[in-house]
């Protein structure tokens, strides 16, 4: 039978390792797992080899499982190919009707506005708002690639919510997103989709460090 991705140990698992409250290089044991989450020991460890295949967790011999320390590498390869994805879902748009995407890519306020970045919004919100947009941009193929890449990666952009500009930065950039897709204005959408990825991977050395210094 196919482990289930919504089965409680396994989504507990993954978003302790998301949020770092198991950080990168933590070993993960199957008793005190199951332990922590009144589960048996089948569930965690069916849990822990399905986060080694989405390359979240990884097996060495002799030592069992532990959280994945992504390389700098790899990091910007998956934020190469994020901004090559939205580039190329955007310009499929050209000459479509964008309004339905701006009002789908955030809540609406209650005075029918759209709403503006909050400084203060939690690193989880702009978090769902990343995947909500892959989903709505992209083919449900590419969509899972998207999916793969927000999911590797958001240790490591985690370990930066710390500081507020990081967070805010993006509930900006997904804020002016929104408008410019609401008005159909797309060279401005792409332009902005494209700065903010580049300027993210121009980031990448600095965030990778401060990402490094919780490795275990």
């Amino acid at each position: 039978m196919a482990f289930q991705t919504d089965h409680p140990v396994y989504s507990a698992i993954r978003q302790e390792i998301e949020t770092a409250c198991l950080p990168p290089g933590a070993p993960l044991k199957i008793k005190p797992i199951a332990a922590r989450h009144y589960s048996s020991a089948t569930p965690v460890r069916e849990a822990l080899i399905r986060l080694t295949s989405e390359d979240v967790v990884e097996f060495i011999p002799s030592r069992g499982f532990q959280v994945r320390v992504i390389p700098l590498e790899e990091l910007v390869n998956h934020y190469k190919l994020m901004k090559l994805l939205h580039a190329d879902a955007l310009n499929a748009l050209s000459g479509v009707s964008t309004g339905w995407l701006g009002d789908s890519l955030a809540l609406r306020c209650g005075n029918g506005r759209h709403e503006e970045a909050d400084p203060g919004e939690e690193p989880a919100a702009v978090e769902a708002k990343l995947g909500r947009l892959g989903s709505l941009l992209f083919n449900p193929q590419v969509d899972a690639v998207y999916q793969k890449s927000l999911l590797v990666t958001r240790p490591v952009r985690w370990a930066t919510f710390q500081f507020k500009d990081v967070a805010t930065d993006l509930s900006k950039h997904l804020a002016a997103l929104q408008r410019y897709l609401s008005a159909g204005r797309l060279d401005e959408a792409k332009s902005a989709v494209l700065d903010h990825f580049s300027h993210q991977i121009a980031a990448l050395p600095l965030i990778h460090e401060i990402y490094r210094r919780q490795i275990i």
